[in-house]
């Protein structure tokens, strides 16, 4: 494989493996309290008011009447609104003041953090669980009741929402945002059956001094048995094929 096909492969794994862990059930809870009738605010500091101003702007976008909180045209809350707060402790002072400002006028709040039992979550009416990852990327893992249809079979209604939510808040921020979504842990929990299969599999390859080829695997999938592998001296991976049929190929290091 050249330099210029690993370069593009990986690059195709990094897209899709950011968005790879958010939990549906928080979604669904939230959902419903964002309606056309209300107006939408968003509220955050630093990195998360990054992601709160993206928001704001995407649901601008797609025809709701939002703001962010703090900028000079934000007209005042009033019962019936809908505030999204993000804090990934759920301490940050100022957005915690104003989910509970928001709380006591009447207006439903939404918070994005990664401390259910934080001083956000407690004034919040949804909470949607963030966290970070192995990779130092932001995740929002969305937690909820009959969950099942987000995730779809085999996950791949999850994928789509996945693939969506990264190209929106990458084109919304003008760069590359580390961050992704999973639904009710369904990612983190394939993404360890992957992590198992790959190790099993190497020591399968050392054990019987042969190479190994997976079966046909997502790019995301291909990404996490490399990196799985890459600490491994006993075995060495690479990836063959066309897509959708590309695979990773499990060497035993003195095979040639």
């Amino acid at each position: 494989m050249s330099t210029n096909e690993r370069i593009l492969d990986q690059i195709v794994e990094e897209v899709q493996g950011v968005i790879a862990k958010m939990d549906e059930h928080d979604l669904e809870q939230a959902m419903p309290l964002i309606t056309k009738n209300s107006r939408v605010y968003a509220a955050g500091e630093g990195r998360s008011g990054f992601q709160a101003r993206s928001f704001a702007m995407r649901m601008m976008h797609i025809g709701y009447t939002s703001y962010m909180m703090g900028e000079t045209i934000c007209p005042s809350m009033h019962e019936g609104d809908v505030l999204l707060a993000i804090s990934g402790s759920g301490k940050t002072r100022r957005t915690v003041e104003d989910a509970e400002a928001a709380k006591k006028l009447g207006v439903k709040v939404i918070a994005v953090t990664s401390k259910p039992d934080s001083p956000l979550a407690d004034a919040a009416d949804a909470v949607i669980d963030e966290y970070d990852g192995d990779n130092g990327e932001l995740i929002f893992n969305v937690v909820g009741d009959d969950l099942g249809i987000l995730i779809g079979y085999h996950g791949k209604v999850l994928e789509s929402f996945k693939c969506m939510f990264s190209v929106l808040l990458n084109r919304e921020l003008g760069f590359r945002f580390p961050a992704r979504v999973d639904v009710e842990g369904y990612d983190n929990r394939h993404m360890e059956k992957i992590k198992g299969l790959a190790n099993s599999v190497a020591r399968r390859a050392v054990q019987c001094d042969t190479e190994v080829r997976l079966r046909p695997m997502k790019p995301f999938e291909r990404r996490i048995v490399h990196l799985t592998l890459r600490s491994n001296k006993l075995v060495k991976t690479h990836s063959e094929g066309v897509e959708p049929n590309r695979c990773v190929v499990i060497t035993p290091v003195h095979t040639k």
